[in-house]
């Protein structure tokens, strides 16, 4: 028993926003945070929000959209600190992906920090591969522009 017992990766519900933007906060530094209003506008797209639920506590989120027809953009992926190295991030990017491609697309495109070498290890597991450096993508911080293809 690891205590997840009761986790549950699902789709997002208007409510979850207050602890949705908690975990937010918890993730990331400010000027990288996103506030209330774009989780807001990624409602109005055709989009892919997941969070995992443990036992009615969001503990991690992942929101991306579909750009086109054939590609989706996963926009961000987050744990709680708490909660990380159990596997959740990878949940949320599996769920994901599989809605991504319900949607018809056959490719998945992301940034990452270049430091950041926790998610650079698990897309890399997963698939994706690195197509070129975004210098000062996060301010003054390098990304990644990673991509993974889907057969048809």
């Amino acid at each position: 028993m690891n205590g997840l017992e009761c986790l549950a990766i699902r789709l997002f519900k208007i409510n979850d926003l207050s602890q949705v933007l908690m975990v937010e906060k918890e993730s990331f530094h400010p000027g990288q945070q996103y506030d209330e209003s774009v989780f807001m506008r990624y409602l109005d797209m055709k989009h892919v929000f997941l969070v995992a639920d443990l036992c009615g506590k969001i503990i991690g989120y992942v929101l991306g959209f579909v750009e086109d027809s054939s590609i989706a953009h996963l926009a961000s992926i987050a744990v709680s600190p708490s909660y990380r190295g159990l596997g959740i991030g990878r949940q949320l990017l599996e769920e994901f992906e599989k809605k991504a491609t319900a949607l018809g697309a056959k490719r998945i495109v992301l940034e990452v920090s270049t430091s950041n070498t926790v998610a650079l290890n698990m897309y890399v597991k997963k698939g994706y591969r690195i197509v070129r450096r975004i210098p000062k993508y996060y301010g003054d911080e390098d990304a990644y522009l990673m991509i993974k293809d889907f057969k048809s």
